[in-house]
């Protein structure tokens, strides 16, 4: 019983996680960074 509630718990904690890490990732601008020419970056869509 203990290794199945063990394995419960982690389950749901990185299903909660996910849900997280996906809503940050959503927060971040759309695009690339590309490097050109001696450290200029630039965003491409």
């Amino acid at each position: 019983m203990l290794i199945g509630q063990i394995i419960k718990n982690e389950s749901e904690r990185n299903e909660q996680m996910i849900r997280e890490y996906e809503a940050l990732i959503s927060e971040l601008p759309k695009g690339s960074l590309i490097c050109r020419k001696n450290e200029y970056y630039y965003r491409v869509y």
